[in-house]
């Protein structure tokens, strides 16, 4: 599960009203659930223990915020869940870092120390100036007991506090999700949250689960998911658009007239509505002696695979 860090140096200072306190937790949810469009759902928000109980404003903490009935329950519910997806940030998970501060503009944080660890990003509340900043410039410390030094180094760390600056870490964001994928059993797991414009078809899925992991094929058939599924939630064809596929970095051309004459039946598959359909366009899988048969369903928005597997025959290779 993919992890995100809250910064606890940025509610230090309680906002200047409560109307102030809301909006700057509406940016923040706001924030959280663009996050999550980007990340996938399956991210979590660690915070520090003490995380109900910092002041928003003046005898306003963010558990009130939590059981306030202005904010609505969608919010409420969003900030809730990503805090109880994983544990606190304890003592025991920084422990193989006992030796190791993180320390912001002079200030130890806890937070960032865990964000340096698990290359995690790190979120704030930005109501103040000094968190608006792509990246926070942090100076690591480690003792030395060897040496009896401390060894200092400074380093950034990915950021955001509002919106504009997640687009920034937009390719950050890709190759962690990439990086999560390291198996079918991966792919599937995470398939509704990576890729939900995307439909496999049981034979599609036998053949997938039986690639390893660090397989040529597998490696090559993920890296198309990505660009298909951007494809999917870019398109506003009601055809599967093999130009703008291309302009994404891939190569889907349709099967000549005569293959289909001749060897049509071959390419007759599985659909998501379970009826078997002619599937004309296809990619190729390095090494390309694999293909694989896709359609777009319009109605879906979707597109569904229908085979993975060696050539077919075509009129000009049989």
């Amino acid at each position: 599960m993919h992890q995100a860090c809250f910064n606890e140096l940025s509610i230090q200072q309680a906002h200047h009203s409560l109307n102030d306190a809301l909006s700057g937790m509406d940016r923040f949810t706001s924030l959280l659930s663009r996050l999550g469009s980007m990340l996938g759902r399956s991210y979590s928000l660690r915070t520090l223990s003490e995380f109900a109980t910092y002041e928003l404003f003046h005898g306003y903490c963010i558990q009130q915020w939590m059981n306030d009935r202005r904010v609505s329950k969608e919010q409420r519910s969003l900030l809730l869940s990503l805090v109880t997806k994983g544990p606190y940030i304890t003592e025991d998970l920084i422990s193989t870092h006992a030796d190791v501060e993180v320390f912001y503009e002079g200030d130890a944080s806890k937070g960032l120390l865990f964000a340096y660890i698990n290359n995690a990003m790190v979120l704030s509340i930005d109501e103040y100036a000094n968190w608006n900043h792509q990246y926070l410039l942090v100076e690591v410390t480690k003792y030395c007991d060897e040496a009896n030094d401390l060894i200092t180094k400074r380093l950034n760390l990915n950021h955001a506090a509002n919106l504009d600056d997640l687009d920034v870490h937009e390719q950050w964001i890709e190759n962690c999700k990439k990086s999560a994928i390291q198996s079918p059993d991966d792919l599937f797991r995470l398939k509704n949250d990576y890729f939900p414009n995307i439909f496999f078809n049981q034979e599609c899925v036998d053949q997938l689960k039986q690639m390893p992991g660090n397989s040529i094929h597998f490696n090559s058939i993920l890296g198309k998911l990505f660009i298909i599924q951007e494809y999917c939630l870019q398109t506003h064809s009601q055809t599967l658009d093999i130009s703008a596929l291309s302009d994404l970095g891939m190569n889907v051309r349709p099967d000549s007239a005569s293959t289909l004459q001749k060897y049509g039946d071959c390419r007759m598959h599985y659909n998501s509505d379970g009826v078997k359909e002619l599937f004309t366009f296809h990619f190729d899988l390095n090494p390309g002696e694999w293909r694989v048969y896709i359609k777009w369903n319009n109605t879906k928005r979707s597109i569904e695979f229908g085979y993975i597997g060696l050539h077919l025959p075509t009129s000009k290779f049989a």
